[in-house]
């Protein structure tokens, strides 16, 4: 019998998760992420004791309300909640969610990055629909096909919340409950990647900072007095803070480059199409949104450059460290031979000196032995009258000796060394 893979249910699974809310308008939609810095994501169990629908892997619920459902998802950095009531599409009364919504947000982890509402009506050409969107300011996008249009200023009102409103001409429960998902992902994943972007700008600055430590250690490499284990010393220094920038910065930036990727496809999602008179919402997010995503980008880039430029000064710097280490030591071989010619020369001339000396010290030997034996033998004078000619004799036996001796103990050392 065959086995299924352990992680079979859980991958097959991830098709089915984060489901969205389905539901016809009109109706009126709250919405809010929070920024987790955590590594895990809690949620309040108060909150997992309301999941009726409750996705297999834990990572998204849906429960219902006395007026209407409320969501929750959970992301790697983020956890979000939707909260969804029926509205009666008047828009002089505001609707107010069930008092468990803003129970349940207050009990969120982390803090609140993104506040959303949206304002999903029938479009009619009513009276109260125009009302809705009757602003100057007002970007406007057709959406779905020309299946609904989406309005909004995206500014910021003054319950901290960005207002925006979806006119749905023939769009079902399932495809308006997709439609608002993607536009509150774009707001979700737009603002995760723009916590990058004061980063960013501190980056630059710290790596304008750096490039000048860096200018200012290679101007005292060109100088003939530089003093290469202080230069080292800071050199590793200024290579250590880099590497803690980079640290920090590469990860926050690889996910701007990740959620941004988010905006732009959800953004191609709503399949937008102009209205007569204003300014498409991907035009306005791109226009404004681009330039963000791009000043991290470089900021990124600027990083790495950096550090590319302090490693090739290292690499300049060792190396002139290790020419000059090379340097001494020419300098100090040659003074090692210098030695070793002038030690050859002294132990030639104590050979000499020996040689001369053992020599008039056998001579003198010598001289009186024949003394004696002439004394003795007094028909024996003609061995003393002998005796100069002996002199060269003794010198060149002494010498051959001396050579011997030192030749074997040339061996010897030889032999030792191997």
């Amino acid at each position: 019998m065959q086995l299924d893979h352990p992680l079979r249910r859980q991958l097959h699974n991830e098709l089915h998760s984060r489901p969205s809310l389905y539901f016809e308008a009109p109706a009126f939609v709250w919405h809010e992420a929070f920024y987790v810095k955590a590594s895990s994501i809690q949620i309040p169990e108060k909150i997992l004791a309301l999941d009726a629908n409750r996705t297999r892997d834990g990572k998204s619920g849906i429960a219902m309300t006395p007026n209407g459902k409320i969501k929750w998802e959970m992301h790697t950095e983020f956890v979000s909640a939707t909260h969804v009531v029926a509205w009666d599409g008047n828009p002089d009364t505001h609707p107010t969610p069930d008092p468990l919504w803003r129970e349940l947000t207050d009990l969120m982890p982390g803090q609140r990055i993104a506040a959303v509402e949206v304002f999903v009506c029938p479009f009619d050409n009513n009276p109260a629909a125009q009302q809705l969107v009757d602003s100057e300011d007002m970007v406007a996008s057709s959406v779905g096909g020309g299946d609904a249009e989406v309005w909004s200023t995206f500014r910021m009102g003054d319950n901290g919340s960005t207002r925006m409103i979806l006119l749905n001409r023939r769009l079902n429960a399932y495809r308006t409950g997709r439609m608002v998902r993607r536009l509150l992902e774009i707001e979700n994943y737009r603002m995760m990647a723009l916590l990058s972007l004061p980063l960013s700008q501190s980056a630059f600055l710290q790596c304008v900072e750096y490039e000048n430590g860096l200018r200012d250690i290679m101007d005292l490499l060109g100088l003939p007095d530089r003093k290469q284990d202080i230069l080292l010393a800071d050199l590793a220094k200024l290579s250590a803070s880099l590497l803690h920038l980079s640290i920090t910065t590469r990860e926050r930036f690889s996910a701007t480059a990740a959620y941004a990727e988010l905006v732009f496809r959800r953004l191609e999602e709503l399949r937008e199409e102009r209205i007569e008179g204003h300014q498409r919402i991907g035009v306005f997010i791109d226009r404004r949104f681009r330039p963000a995503i791009r000043s991290c980008e470089q900021a990124d880039k600027r990083v790495e450059n950096t550090a590319m430029r302090i490693a090739r000064a290292s690499e300049l710097l060792r190396t002139s460290v290790q020419v000059e280490l090379e340097q001494q030591n020419a300098q100090l071989l040659e003074s090692m031979e210098r030695r070793v010619a002038i030690q050859t020369r002294l132990q030639q001339a104590v050979e000499g000196f020996s040689i001369i000396a053992i020599s008039y010290y056998a001579l003198g030997i010598l001289k009186t032995f024949f003394e004696g034996i002439v004394e003795i033998y007094p028909s024996g004078h003609w061995i003393k009258s002998a005796f100069p000619t002996l002199i060269p004799l003794i010198i060149i036996v002494v010498w051959l000796i001396g050579r011997r001796v030192r030749l074997s103990l040339s061996g010897r050392v030889k032999s030792s060394d191997n």
